[in-house]
């Protein structure tokens, strides 16, 4: 039979055994979650100073005590009352006798936007939320005459009162001790034409025993419209560094208020001129002959005229203008300006250059040119005047005035030019030696006298022979002498192969008119439109207008189609034939 043993012992012994492994197991994870109780997670707000000054600028430092990885710090909650600046982040890793530590840090620069008791509120990071933090913010002290403190920010006019279109002057200075950077807003000048004088010149200044640093804006506008202008002061914002201390600056300067006045109509001798207001305003001319010392008929002038202006713009300056006459043309360029900007203003120049074609011989007036101007310093009107200027003006060489055309050499007009060089060129050379050695040689001047007398006889008997076998021609005969132009001739310039160049056409054309057809000024052209091609030439060589597209080749085609229009010079010569004739009859 068999027999089962229990060990009694062991069974009594089984609890105790049991329970001890329990609290061992309990131990141990004690032992193990102790770390966690004694390293909690922290996140810490302080400052540099928690009492400042409005506009001081403080430094907020944030620290972890663990590594954020990649979470990233909200600062939302900070822009309700402050302004950041800037933010900087660094992490630290250390391990010292074997213990292990890491960190994480923010600085924040902060700007506090209003006085009193701001509040760092509660940031989070990672589940880690930091406590709030207290920061008072007192008033900036106020600045006065004698204390001007750190910074200030200036502004100016010089002048309450103006006339529309007059220029006003608008300074604006920012003052600050140590160093600085920011940026301003312009000022605004409502209904008006601005320029700027000065962007930001800068120089030192020793007010009250302290050195400062000028900023120095200087702006020039000309109201457009009456009435009152209010320039709003403008916003200098940045930061300060001085004595080792950043401090945020926010400066205003103060509203500007400006009267503008109307033009002042009963000033003016003529109320639709124009409305000039100026410090000073002068006129000038150069005149260049660009040929000769003599001027001609055809020659041309250059004459510059300057306009000087002492505050205005060279926008507001009036083009001068001369306007043709029946004794010459005038060519203008479009005029050349320039501005100086000064401390006093803007000095404006405009010059005009003109070319100046006489058309007509004789004494030539150049007509004075006058400016009214209002005088902004004196507060009267004022004239600028370039005087009238008189020229003598001489016939052309080898015109029609001076030296009659050739005609063509035929029997009977070559006894016309025979007639007309030695009766006229006889006459005078006598006359002109007898006035000469008549105190010299009485006894030989009056025996050549004599003989002169005989041979003048004869000749006019000869002369009045072949004008009256002439007169007894018929019509067609007395006209056979004149040779008229063909009409299917042209130019010799317009049956090259190639054009010339615009001013060797027109020097070209000028010499054809003048000595085929004795024409020297356009103003004794009958065909119009050949004229008005020619003035479409001079504009171009002397005004710099464009060329029309086919010009040269249109007064071309107007050349040969015009000959009719042209007197043959054979018919001038047989007019005075016919005038000599009369002279010589009896």
């Amino acid at each position: 039979m068999n027999t089962i043993q229990l060990n009694t012992q062991s069974i009594l012994n089984y609890p105790k055994q049991h329970s001890i492994l329990s609290w061992r197991v309990v131990l141990l994870i004690v032992l193990l979650t102790l770390p966690l109780w004694v390293f909690a997670k922290t996140l810490d707000v302080f400052t540099d100073r928690q009492t400042v000054e409005l506009g001081d600028i403080i430094t907020l430092t944030i620290r972890a005590d663990f590594q954020t990885r990649n979470s990233q710090l909200n600062l939302d909650n900070l822009k309700d009352q402050f302004e950041i600046l800037g933010r900087q982040q660094s992490n630290q890793i250390s391990i010292i006798n074997g213990s292990f530590n890491s960190s994480t840090q923010w600085q924040i620069t902060l700007l506090p936007k209003q006085e009193g008791d701001l509040i760092v509120p509660p940031l989070h990071i990672d589940g880690v939320q930091s406590a709030p933090y207290k920061i008072k913010v007192r008033p900036a002290p106020k600045k006065s005459i004698t204390t001007m403190g750190n910074y200030f920010l200036e502004s100016s006019l010089n002048k309450q009162q103006a006339y529309v279109q007059e220029e006003v002057l608008y300074r604006l200075k920012f003052y600050f001790l140590g160093a600085f950077q920011g940026n301003i807003r312009p000022p605004i000048f409502e209904n008006s034409l601005t320029t700027t004088i000065k962007d930001q010149a800068v120089y030192g200044k020793n007010i009250n025993g302290k050195n400062y640093t000028v900023y120095e804006w200087l702006y020039a506008f000309y109201p457009q419209k009456s009435g009152e202008v209010v320039i709003k002061g403008p916003i200098f914002s940045g930061i300060q560094q001085y004595r080792n201390r950043q401090k945020g600056v926010q400066e205003v300067a103060k509203d500007q208020t400006l009267t503008v006045l109307p033009e002042p109509i009963q000033q003016k001798s003529n109320p639709n001129a124009l409305w000039l207001p100026a410090k000073s305003i002068t006129l000038s001319e150069t005149l260049t002959n660009t040929q000769q010392k003599t001027l001609r008929v055809g020659d041309s002038l250059t004459r510059t005229l300057t306009l000087t202006a002492t505050g205005l713009r060279a926008s507001q300056l009036p083009e001068i203008k001369t306007e043709n006459q029946a004794s010459f043309k005038v060519y203008s360029d479009q005029p050349v300006t320039e501005e100086t900007l000064l401390d006093s203003g803007v000095r404006s120049v405009q010059q005009t250059k003109q070319t100046i074609i006489f058309t007509q011989a004789g004494k030539i007036t150049l007509p004075e040119q006058r400016l009214s101007w209002f005088n902004t310093e004196t507060q009267t009107m004022e004239t600028a005047v370039i005087k009238a200027r008189q020229l003598t003006v001489l016939p052309e060489l080898n015109s029609s005035a001076n030296t009659p055309s050739q005609p063509t050499q035929t029997p009977n007009t070559t006894v016309l030019s025979d007639m007309n060089s030695i009766i006229p060129s006889g006459v005078s050379r006598e006359t002109s030696e007898t006035s000469f050695v008549w105190p010299l040689i009485t006894s030989l001047l009056g025996f050549a006298w004599f003989i002169t007398l005989i041979l003048w006889r004869k000749q006019t008997q000869k002369l009045k022979s072949q004008l009256q076998q002439l007169e007894t021609n018929d019509s067609p005969n007395r006209d056979s002498f004149a040779v008229p132009l063909k009409q299917t001739s042209t130019a010799p310039f317009c049956n090259s192969s190639t054009m010339p160049e615009p001013s060797e056409f027109y020097k070209q054309l000028k010499k054809y008119l003048k000595e085929n057809h004795s024409i020297g000024s356009l103003s004794d052209l009958e065909n119009t439109d050949l004229k008005q091609g020619i003035y479409q030439l001079e504009e171009h060589l002397f005004s710099n207008t464009e060329l029309p597209d086919g010009l040269l080749e249109t007064l071309c085609k107007q050349l040969k189609e015009g000959a009719k229009d042209f007197p043959p010079p054979s018919q001038k010569e047989g007019k005075k034939g016919k005038q000599l004739a009369s002279l010589y009859k009896h």
